[in-house]
């Protein structure tokens, strides 16, 4: 066979020598089972009784006055336990004082909680559990009076 010849016939522009393809042996069937678990119900979920969890013991308030923006370990304990905190930021830089009130308003905000400014740098954080304290109950043991 000629290099031309065998150049178009692997370019399709000749005719190619007839192609026989193997008998087809249809493939035994089996039952279709599937390979993933079976789909999760989560009725159980639901029916589940969600009860408010409240402190055993009365909330108290802790009063810390921040140095550095180390501190703040302390007040997310504090926080944590239940406690409700008056925060004093006067010691601390302008931008150390902006890290902290963030940090505070994320600790507060992630679980519910309340935060308020009782004076100039001073602030209130109060957890969900600890209902029974108001902001004038943080205001005076600031001794902030408004």
């Amino acid at each position: 066979m000629s290099f031309v010849k065998k150049t178009k016939e692997f370019f399709g522009l000749d005719e190619a020598a007839a192609y026989e393809e193997d008998a087809y042996y249809g493939e035994p069937r089996y039952e279709h089972t599937s390979s993933y678990a079976p789909e999760r119900s989560y009725d159980r979920y639901e029916a589940y009784d969600r009860r408010d969890v409240r402190a055993a013991y009365p909330s108290s308030i802790v009063t810390i006055s921040a140095h550095s923006y180390s501190d703040a370990k302390r007040v997310g304990e504090a926080f944590r336990d239940g406690d409700a905190i008056v925060l004093d930021l006067r010691d601390l830089p302008r931008d150390e004082a902006k890290r902290f009130v963030d940090f505070s308003a994320g600790l507060v905000m992630a679980v519910d909680g309340d935060l308020w400014k009782l004076d100039n740098m001073v602030f209130g954080l109060r957890p969900p559990q600890a209902e029974d304290l108001s902001q004038e109950d943080l205001r005076r043991s600031a001794r902030v009076h408004s």
